[in-house]
């Protein structure tokens, strides 16, 4: 499971990403990643800010998509849109 909230257009933030303990480790999370940031390239322009909150277990997926800790030692998560 996972879901996009926002306005759609400026703000979007990455939340409920999920998969059940007995599907972990089958790349059903990147699956779910890879099917929102399909929409949000598709959706948005460069200039959406796009942004999640992470477990420490999780950073290393984020990152596989793009995705750069905000500030230090900080939980949140900030999309770095190729340019």
């Amino acid at each position: 499971m996972g879901r996009l909230i926002g306005d759609g257009h400026l703000f979007l933030q990455v939340v409920d990403i999920a998969v059940l303990p007995e599907h972990q480790k089958k790349g059903l999370g990147k699956l779910i990643m890879k099917a929102l940031m399909n929409w949000i390239d598709k959706n948005t322009t460069c200039d959406c800010y796009v942004s999640l909150f992470a477990v420490q277990k999780a950073c290393l997926l984020y990152e596989s998509f793009g995705f750069v800790h905000s500030m230090p030692r900080s939980k949140g998560m900030v999309y770095a849109r190729p340019q």
